[in-house]
């Protein structure tokens, strides 16, 4: 299933810095993020598709995959409200614009280690519309 660009960015990214074998922490975290996700409430406009887990010594990610014609404004309100009440920062939000027209939005939370990456995409030749990323990184 090609979930899209920023979805392989975040975990090319993550991933890319080291070929060591999964680490005992490493394991632990994709647990952490499991359980993140399972608390996170949903979009009530979210129609879920697939989730995928990736780890190695570097670093962790969780990523489920969304249908919804829902407006970034109003998934940006949502997801803001739900992780402030929770300790999260206040989001980071970033803007690409592609060839064609096609234009992506990110948000970006912060908490410790952890951050957690909603993306937006426009480009309808994905089978999703948005993702949310529970991501670790080994500092």
């Amino acid at each position: 299933m090609l979930h899209g660009t920023l979805a392989v960015l975040v975990t090319f990214t993550l991933l890319s810095g080291s070929c060591d074998f999964t680490t005992q922490e490493s394991d632990r975290q994709v647990q952490a993020l499991r359980q993140l996700s399972k608390e996170t409430a949903i979009y009530p406009a979210f129609e879920k598709g697939d989730c995928e887990e990736q780890s190695k010594s570097t670093g962790a990610v969780v990523s489920c995959y969304y249908k919804s014609s829902a407006s970034f404004d109003d998934v940006k309100t949502f997801y803001t409200d739900e992780f402030r009440k929770k300790g999260w920062g206040v989001p980071e939000e970033r803007r690409f614009h592609r060839i064609f027209g096609a234009e992506s939005r990110q948000l970006i939370f912060y908490k410790g280690d952890y951050r957690i990456n909603i993306d937006h995409e426009t480009d309808r030749s994905y089978d999703w519309d948005y993702s949310v990323a529970f991501v670790w990184e080994k500092k």
